[in-house]
């Protein structure tokens, strides 16, 4: 194409129902790339150099607080990890103080995180953490909270996670978005 052939703006589309709105909260706690000194390489932060500075036992124990007061007032959390051990640690985390959390990444065989993604679309699991697998072409309409704790400089990749969470569903009134990641900023 060579030009734009129709425009619809945002908040036409969530007024038309197409799309659930998005709501924020700055989070309690925020992870600041800049400040940790990560490496960029090609435009984006390195995962492992991420994971070092962040994926700590004191940061997901914050983290995991602040997200378990929406216990009660959202009923589906799809979380964004920075690897798969941080992944890991977020749903062991979460699990101990009763969220029933899984995760799924891409070592995972497709039957097994398939099975994962079915057990969350029925309720088995409030919390789904990824890494990278859920970013496209996941489409789960109960999504009411999306939860970033994986900094990125792309604003693309920011769109696509938040997005998740912007289908419309019966019952849904919104998303709360909740940036721990500094990625809003």
């Amino acid at each position: 194409f060579s030009r734009i052939t129709y425009k619809a703006e945002i908040d036409t589309l969530i007024k038309q129902g197409y799309l659930a709105p998005l709501i924020s909260r700055a989070a309690n706690f925020q992870m600041d790339p800049t400040k940790a000194n990560i490496k960029i390489v090609a435009g984006e932060y390195v995962a492992r150099a991420l994971a070092e500075s962040f994926d700590n036992t004191q940061i997901t124990n914050r983290i995991c607080k602040e997200l378990i007061g929406y216990k009660d007032s959202r009923k589906a959390w799809l979380l964004f990890a920075i690897d798969i051990e941080h992944a890991e640690h977020i749903a062991e985390q979460l699990d101990k103080n009763c969220i029933n959390a899984c995760y799924v990444h891409s070592r995972m065989k497709g039957d097994e995180r398939d099975e994962i993604i079915r057990l969350f679309k029925r309720g088995m699991f409030q919390a789904l953490v990824n890494v990278a697998v859920l970013t496209t072409g996941f489409d789960f309409p109960g999504i009411d909270l999306v939860a970033l704790l994986r900094p990125t400089r792309s604003p693309v990749l920011h769109v696509q996670m938040i997005g998740r969470g912007s289908r419309p569903a019966p019952d849904k009134e919104n998303c709360l978005v909740l940036d721990f990641a500094g990625n809003l900023q």
